[in-house]
């Protein structure tokens, strides 16, 4: 009875919103607005009924409350449904579009993938195929978009992770033409159902509508207008892992453009800015106390780490050798806060070898070994200055008397960064705090400040003469003025911007506000018999890239001021500049031979595709192991190869979201790969033979120690295996044979034999992963 009277009421209201109150009648709702919409009410039952209709929702929710936002570009509803058992979000537009929802049910685990912790590494195949689940997607997007939209999903390759939800990310496509609004969708793999969605355009409104895909352009004309806003730069770097620098071409642009497809006009459709005006606070290391306890001794590394601190300057010598350099005007005024002492890793990052026989602190203790290593010691602090004398910092009495009124406490903070073994100043940099932002500020180019290269001639005499001035900018946001000037090492009239000395001056008071250097003697640089032109850079740059229909977002100003409002854009239909091959990235372009050089996509995007597995006994469980991302990230599979360390390893992690290119590995790939090998008990932690051979015995081990069972595996006199081979099994593995035994791992030969110590080949691992992966 009380759905029937509920189904009742829902209609008798919808009628009322449908037809005009006969003359004379009075309204008991709420009143109506001054421009003669419906009321709140009306307005909230007239969307339910459509969202209900379109999402199917259900009845038996016990409660409901909707919210609005509303602006001059449009409203937004949050309707909310909810029930003992389950919650329910939805964001709508006035006309019942929905952008947004939210379903969350109490007591399921609806959010994130099972990420394994080092405890239990345990991976399965999903039970729902990320292609059942994208048709689910497919078929609520059809419920929620208009018939002009729909959505492009990234490319997301399956884990074998028993996912309990897929989650799909991609752009709005319009008029079948990509757009910048973002969608994501979420599906719960227990039923089916969307338990999140969301489109980019609920946070925003597009004011004006969408454009129609018609075009005057032609891609060919709009390559060539976006080719005038490129230029190329010819510069020495360092490409390749040797110290000899290359003559190449940079090729950039001031901005990122388009070419309106209506209009034929180039558009700016660079991000604006958004001003970080937050304090910036610096770390500081507290002073560590010494025990002295004669029970407590030092071993010989930590005798090692002790000396690298040896001889560091105080906190008061610092200071007294900051303050002598005029050049930063550091007064009286300026309060010094703590200093922070950093040694840096004097293995250059890689771990030492583990000391496996320390001797304790002893007087005859020999500590000459504490000179085998140098490690830098920096030391990092800052001054702040609270500023009382605004004219001395160009700001005029009333912009100073608005700024305290808006409650700043303008500050100047200079931080430096000394070695804290010889004083040497290595950097500089100056902060102003609760200035205010000078919005109407237009950039300008500096004159060549004096003082900047009188500063740095002094300091960096030999790097100096052999620099020119690469650029020079103007700080055009706060009402501080800068200028900052950038010196790098010139050779036969080309810039080197490795080696290079930076600067920048106060343009009312005449200090240095930053500093730094960064240079490297040892870098050579090869000879130039000839170079292309600008033009040809260019010309083989354009040569990659094509001219992309697409729409895109433009903010749209609030008024004349720089500033844009972020709750509305504009869509632009546009073309842009895209990958001719999406896989293929330029990174410079040869300054002699006037080709393009393409950096190396392909560990981005690491497939698996072997070349070699026909005919091979497990080429079906392969290639299903493959479709999850499991297995080796190789062009052969080399399936009757023995079986190693290393490889096993590698195998295994794929089952985690782990993916090397196989055959090259650095060393500290190597020590993360290990690092990931003990964390999920694949390996015991004193185990590192990338070569070893493996055997069915050891495959045992790790397949087992990784689900969690290695505790049950060490019970003695519990276990029977049931192989004729038995008293060939070691003890110590005879529980791990056991249980991998009984999780369908491995079993014995057409004998009954297990063979313990027999090698392992590839595609034997791959059989008994997909055994384990289907339990």
């Amino acid at each position: 009875m009380k759905r029937i009277i509920t189904l009742f009421i829902s209609a008798v209201l919808f009628l009322s919103l449908m037809v005009p109150a006969a003359a004379g009648d009075t309204p008991q709702t709420a009143a109506a607005p001054a421009d003669g919409s419906n009321t709140a009410d009306e307005r909230l039952a007239e969307i339910l009924l459509k969202v209900k209709e379109t999402l199917d929702i259900s009845n038996d929710y016990t409660g409901f409350y909707g919210n609005y936002t509303e602006s001059e570009y449009g409203v937004r509803w949050q309707l909310n449904w909810s029930s003992e058992n389950e919650n329910l979000n939805v964001q709508a537009d006035e006309n019942g579009k929905i952008y947004g929802l939210n379903l969350y049910s109490y007591g399921s685990s609806d959010y994130g993938y099972k990420y394994y912790d080092g405890q239990v590494f345990n991976p399965h195949f999903p039970r729902v195929t990320r292609a059942e689940a994208a048709a689910a997607a497919d078929t609520f997007l059809k419920k929620v978009m208009d018939p002009s939209e729909s959505v492009e999903f990234y490319e997301s390759g399956e884990s074998p992770r028993d996912e309990e939800n897929y989650f799909f990310y991609g752009n709005l496509t319009l008029n079948g033409l990509k757009t910048d609004i973002g969608v994501n969708l979420t599906i719960r793999t227990s039923d089916m159902k969307v338990t999140s969605f969301y489109r980019g355009d609920g946070g925003y409104y597009i004011s004006g509508g969408y454009p129609t895909a018609d075009t005057s352009v032609t891609p060919e004309q709009a390559l060539k207008l976006l080719k005038t806003k490129y230029t190329a730069r010819a510069e020495y770097a360092l490409v390749d892992n040797s110290k000899v620098a290359k003559l190449i071409y940079f090729v950039s642009t001031d901005g990122d453009y388009a070419v309106d497809a209506k209009t034929g006009e180039l558009v700016s459709i660079s991000n604006y800015y958004a001003y970080d005006k937050s304090f910036r606070t610096m770390g500081s290391a507290e002073a560590a106390s010494a025990y002295d306890g004669k029970s407590v001794y030092l071993t010989e590394a930590e005798l090692k780490g002790v000396k690298y601190l040896e001889g560091v300057l105080s906190a008061a010598e610092l200071d007294k050798i900051v303050r002598s350099e005029s050049a930063f005007g550091l007064t009286s005024e300026y309060v010094m806060g703590k200093v922070n002492y950093n040694v840096s890793d004097p293995n250059g990052g890689e771990k030492p070898v583990p000391l496996t026989d320390v001797s304790v602190y002893s007087d005859d203790a020999d500590t000459s070994k504490a000179e085998e290593q140098e490690a830098n010691v920096t030391a990092a602090f800052s001054y702040t200055l609270k500023v009382t004398d605004y004219s001395a910092f160009g700001i005029s009495a009333e912009e100073w008397k608005k700024l305290k009124d808006e409650g700043n406490e303008p500050q100047v903070v200079k931080s430096f960064t000394l070695n804290a073994k010889t004083g040497e100043i290595m950097s500089c940099y100056t902060d102003y705090f609760g200035f205010g932002w000078n919005e109407n500020k237009t950039s300008t180019t500096p004159v060549i400040s004096e003082i900047a290269q009188a500063y740095i001639s002094k300091r960096y005499p030999e790097r100096f003469v052999k620099t020119g001035l690469y650029n020079s900018s103007s700080n055009i946001w706060t009402n501080v003025e800068t200028y900052s000037f950038a010196y790098c090492q010139s050779v036969g009239g080309w810039f080197y911007h490795g080696n290079s000395i930076y600067v920048t001056i106060n343009a009312r008071t005449g200090y240095v506000d930053g500093f730094s250097s960064y240079w490297d003697d040892a870098v050579t640089f090869a000879s130039v018999p000839s170079v292309v032109g600008e033009e040809a850079a260019v010309n083989a740059y354009m040569s990659a890239y094509k001219a992309v229909l697409q729409y895109n977002l433009l903010p749209i100003k609030k008024d004349s001021s720089q500033y844009y409002d972020s709750s509305a854009y504009k869509l632009l239909l546009a073309y842009r500049l895209n990958n001719k091959e999406s896989d293929k990235y330029i990174s410079y372009i040869d300054a002699v031979t006037g080709e393009a050089v393409f950096s190396d996509s392909s560990s981005y995007d690491l497939k698996l595709d072997y070349n070699d597995i026909e005919g091979c006994y497990a080429k079906d469980e392969i290639l299903k192991l493959a479709e999850y991302g499991v297995g080796f990230y190789a062009p052969s599979f080399e399936p009757d190869k023995g079986l190693n360390e290393l490889d096993m390893i590698l195998f295994l992690i794929s089952a985690n979201g782990y993916k090397y290119k196989y055959g090259d590995l650095s060393e500290d790939t190597l020590n993360e790969i290990y690092r990931t090998a003990y964390n999920l008990k694949i390996l015991e932690k004193d185990q590192r033979e990338p070569a070893r051979v493996i055997t069915r015995t050891d495959i045992a081990r790790s397949f087992v120690a990784m689900s969690g069972y290695s505790e049950v595996a060490g019970f003695k006199g519990i276990f029977n295996c049931g192989f004729t081979d038995d008293a060939d099994i070691p003890e110590k593995d005879y529980g791990y044979v056991a249980i991998a035994k009984g999780l369908g791992i491995v079993a014995g030969d057409p004998a009954g034999s297990f063979r313990p110590n027999d090698a392992v080949t590839r595609q034997e691992l791959a059989h008994m992963m997909y055994k384990y992966m289907s339990r």
